[in-house]
């Protein structure tokens, strides 16, 4: 086991002793200014710049995701949280915010473990296509970099 099937898992903790339940309590607040849950919420593949205690998603991680039915629909419920704070809320739409560095791991992670949704889409797809429509409604404070940033996370694969 790693540190991150533990943690999907509910029975490790992250580097400073939340667990995944802790996360799912977090409060609009702290979903913006809490800037170490992020890596572990949606480990990437790639070491984290800003979180060096962050683990990084192997492959063997992601077999644990594609096999385990809970870990899968707790990564569903992550983004899940992530999409409905994203999609409601305006604030982190302000030029330069580190919200879109979060919304492309989200991508990375979703398009890594390959999760589809009810309707059919993949999670990463789902969510992308979300966030685009915020692009659309905001080109000019979310930029056209930024743009291309999702638009490779979400056709990444591991």
């Amino acid at each position: 086991m790693s540190k991150i099937t533990d943690f999907y898992r509910g029975t490790g903790p992250d580097h400073v002793g939340r667990y995944l339940g802790d996360y799912i309590g977090f409060t609009p607040d702290q979903l913006e200014h809490v800037h170490d849950y992020i890596q572990w919420m949606f480990p990437n593949m790639e070491a984290s710049r800003f979180n060096p205690h962050a683990e990084v998603l192997t492959y063997d991680d992601i077999d644990m995701f594609l096999d385990n039915p809970d870990m899968a629909e707790t990564a569903r419920a992550m983004a899940n949280h992530m999409y409905r704070w994203y999609n409601v809320n305006t604030d982190w739409i302000t030029p330069g915010n580190h919200n879109f560095l979060r919304i492309t791991r989200i991508l990375k992670f979703l398009n890594a473990i390959e999760l589809e949704n009810p309707l059919g889409l993949s999670e990463g797809d789902y969510f992308f296509r979300m966030v685009v429509g915020r692009y659309a409604e905001y080109p000019t404070i979310i930029g056209k970099e930024t743009l291309r940033f999702w638009l490779d996370a979400s056709e990444y694969k591991a």
